[in-house]
């Protein structure tokens, strides 16, 4: 299982997505499942909308909430969004997988950063801010799917119901998704 953005849950307390996000962290410290959080998670938007500049904070929060055993799950190294040590480069087909997992999730936004800017009247030379959060988590929901199917995970957990509406779950599951589910959905694929 990939873990994308649930911990954000777990840090605000948001029941019953944190007791069952609990047990899926609680089932990886057992062996009973394999567990990872995608790492692209730690360039989203951070509540109270700040940017995370340290990875070792990210790393922090997760201990905290009782996430820190669990491994990453690395996405590409994106400039102005990733950390050079937790991402990777990309290679053959890449590029195309990325495109098609975002026409699938986000189909009205650009996924260029400079096509995003020209389309929203936006300085792109002032980097990924406050003015290109649409594109940037966007970019972060494509970047944790492209992680999890790369490394051949089966279950993509996210309580983001983007990833489940509409056409969009056919398409990803087609891409190489595998499962989509919410945290309740996903605790629920657990031996009792």
């Amino acid at each position: 299982m990939s873990a994308c953005r649930t911990y954000f849950d777990l840090e605000n307390g948001a029941e019953p997505f944190a007791t069952a996000i609990r047990r899926l962290a609680d089932a990886d410290a057992a062996g009973i499942a394999s567990v990872q959080v995608a790492a692209s998670i730690a360039s989203e938007n951070q509540p109270g909308g700040s940017e995370l500049n340290d990875f070792g904070v990210f790393r922090k929060r997760l201990a905290a909430v009782g996430m820190g055993h669990l491994e990453l799950c690395l996405p590409l190294l994106m400039t102005d969004m990733g950390f050079w040590d937790e991402a990777l480069w990309g290679g053959p087909g890449d590029t195309e997988l990325l495109g098609s997992i975002h026409e699938a999730l986000h189909p009205g936004v650009p996924a260029s950063f400079a096509d995003f800017c020209s389309e929203n009247g936006i300085d792109p030379s002032q980097g990924v801010g406050a003015a290109a959060r649409k594109w940037h988590n966007a970019t972060c929901d494509v970047l944790a799917l492209h992680s999890h199917i790369k490394v051949g995970r089966d279950v993509f957990v996210s309580n983001d119901k983007n990833f489940r509406t509409g056409q969009r779950l056919p398409k990803l599951i087609q891409l190489g998704a595998g499962r989509i589910e919410g945290s309740i959905g996903a605790a629920e694929l657990l031996p009792t």
